[in-house]
């Protein structure tokens, strides 16, 4: 991503980060990953002031693959740290991202 693109220039895969999608085949986490990063441009989502946050599981991979910025968290905690990102920084964008195993 060239961090000089303004947000609204931005495309869905400007939000893609270079780490090889690791899921199963026919998982529907590639759709909702694709879904976002298409509502994120749409959104004209600033990915400096993104924050994507996860559990534990297949689903928690999200933030990996985000060209955002992400945590990875542990078990059933998502939510929390979320909650401490954006108290912390409230002018952030915080997403919790839970599937399988959170």
């Amino acid at each position: 991503m060239n961090v000089q693109t303004p947000p609204e220039q931005l495309k869905p895969n400007d939000y893609a980060s270079d780490q090889e999608l690791r899921w199963c085949p026919g998982c529907g986490d590639y759709a909702i990953i694709k879904s976002v990063q298409r509502a994120m441009a749409e959104l004209h989502a600033d990915p400096a002031k993104t924050v994507f946050i996860s559990g534990i599981g297949c689903a928690a991979r999200f933030p990996y693959y985000m060209e955002t910025y992400g945590f990875h968290t542990i078990h059933g905690r998502a939510p929390a740290v979320a909650t401490g990102v954006k108290l912390a920084n409230p002018e952030l964008d915080v997403w919790v991202i839970g599937g399988d195993g959170d």
